[in-house]
Order: structure tokens, then C-alpha cells, then sequence
């Protein structure tokens, strides 16, 4: 992770109410937060910033290009990014199916709790699956 008094997380989902009001817990949290509405527009974002970004919280079911194919592409450049996958419904059993590879997994609801451990673990680097 970069240095820096507010970790930088971006924020990939579809759900527009839902990228606001977790932007408001991640600021309120002490991060500094960017959003992406699908995994194209996370992947772009990733690459423009070219590892300023600390940790990603992607949805797994999204338009245009899924969290799933995302988080291979990001992870095939940068192996090191943190990834927490969140997803309260998706259609596509495979998906969920390899929800255990990723650093951490959020099911939708989630609390203020639930995301503050998650970000703690990854943050910890206790997560298994960093790096891999």
C-alpha cells in the first residue's frame, strides 16, 4: 500500500444508492474514497492510477464487464491489490463459486461492522490470498 494518511479505496458497484452511502462510511472511516460503476470503469480507473489505489470493493454482478472478469485483469497487473468482493444476488453460480479465492467477501447487506473488519483484514494483510 502507498504511504499516505488516508488509505484510497475504490468503490465498483452498479447500485448508485449504494456507492453513496458506502462512500459516506468509507470517508467517514478515514478513507479517501473513488467510484466505478462496473468492472470496465474499475479496471480503467486502476490502470490510470497506477497503484495509488490501496484496496478495491467490487460487486460481482455487474453490467458491462462483471466483478469476477475485473478482478482477474486487475490482478494479472496488479497482484498486490487488495479485493473485496461484495454481492447480495447474483445469477451466475460460478461466481460465487470462487468467492473463497478472493482477500475477503462481503454479502449484501452488510454493516458498518462486517465492512470495518474487512477492510481491518485486508489493511492487516491477514488475508491468505494476497500477492496470489
Amino acid at each position: 500500500m502507498r504511504p499516505t494518511v488516508k488509505p484510497l479505496v475504490l468503490l465498483v458497484d452498479d447500485e448508485p444508492g449504494l456507492r453513496e452511502a458506502t462512500g459516506e462510511i468509507l470517508l467517514a472511516l478515514g478513507y479517501e474514497v473513488l467510484t466505478a460503476e462496473n468492472g470496465a470503469e474499475g479496471l480503467a480507473t486502476v490502470r490510470r492510477l497506477q497503484g495509488r489505489i490501496d484496496i478495491v470493493i467490487m460487486d460481482f454482478c455487474m453490467p458491462v464487464m462483471d466483478g469476477l472478469e475485473a478482478f482477474y485483469r486487475i490482478r494479472g497487473e496488479f497482484p498486490d491489490l487488495p479485493v473485496i468482493f461484495s454481492s447480495g444476488y447474483c445469477d451466475d453460480a460460478i461466481l460465487m463459486d470462487e468467492a473463497d479465492r478472493f482477500l475477503e467477501f462481503l454479502p449484501k447487506p452488510y454493516s458498518l461492522s462486517a465492512l470495518r473488519t474487512a477492510l481491518d483484514r485486508v489493511r492487516q494483510g491477514s488475508c491468505p490470498a494476497v500477492g496470489t
